[in-house]
């Protein structure tokens, strides 16, 4: 006997181009917050960039999604938790996670600390589970730093425990520039203007007096991201017009 599907049983509850719109803002945005300070909520193992729980929490209240704790449990050498993702009465996702002395840099902790850093993995995992797929459009690994940071082998020259974040600087970083080229063509289709990698390169030497916004600081980045997100496409049109002077054809 063979059971025959309703019609309408794949059909899609929410149309997809649109779902994919608010993720794409939501990766934008979340971009943004992220770039004003990596070394808070970015942990970078080799080519791999992890968000902190503090990141996930921000993503989460894009789409109004808060993390909880529904129990926390002594183990024989640790502690575990387990987290309840809401949106408003309702249960989005759940997850346990635990945090134990046999890790590599937990060993000497207090109970105190390992039972605080169960709850936080079990809530950042729990998220993760709700909104993995926008922090892949954003351009981050899926796995919270917090899970990844107790598979870590620390070597002897290195204090234990210590976040394998690369040390600040003041270059632009990856996340700032795609943040910077997806709000520039963004701009340019809206108002009909050239979304050439020339005009972004006259607009950056304009405001900021390099040749490239790769030649950007982090700071001079973080400003123009926020120039570009709050600006209307017809403000940036007329100080790309203020800014029209020869240039070369190379890439920004």
């Amino acid at each position: 006997m063979s059971i025959q599907p309703a019609q309408d049983a794949l059909a899609p509850v929410q149309e997809p181009d649109q779902v994919l719109e608010l993720a794409h803002r939501a990766a934008r945005a979340l971009v943004r917050a992220v770039s004003q300070n990596e070394a808070q909520y970015v942990v970078a193992l080799g080519q791999s960039r992890h968000l902190r729980f503090e990141a996930w929490q921000t993503l989460g209240a894009f789409f109004s999604m808060t993390a909880s704790i529904e129990w926390t449990r002594p183990l024989e050498n640790g502690w575990e938790a387990r987290a309840v993702v809401r949106r408003g009465d309702h249960v989005v996702s759940c997850a346990e996670a635990q945090c134990t002395t046999d890790e590599p840099g937990w060993s000497t902790k207090p109970g105190f600390q390992l039972r605080s850093m169960a709850q936080t993995r079990a809530a950042a995992k729990a998220l993760r589970q709700a909104l993995a797929w926008v922090v892949v459009l954003a351009g981050y690994q899926p796995t919270p730093a917090e899970e990844v940071e107790g598979t870590v082998v620390h070597s002897n020259n290195t204090p234990a425990n210590t976040p394998m974040v690369p040390p600040p600087g003041p270059a632009v970083t990856n996340a700032q520039l795609r943040a910077i080229w997806s709000r520039w063509r963004e701009l340019a289709r809206e108002g009909g203007f050239d979304p050439s990698a020339d005009a972004l390169r006259a607009l950056v030497r304009a405001r900021y007096g390099v040749e490239h916004s790769r030649d950007l600081t982090r700071a001079q980045a973080s400003k123009l991201i926020d120039f570009l997100y709050s600006s209307t496409p017809q403000e940036v049109r007329e100080v790309l017009q203020d800014a029209a002077q020869p240039i070369r054809n190379s890439d920004v």
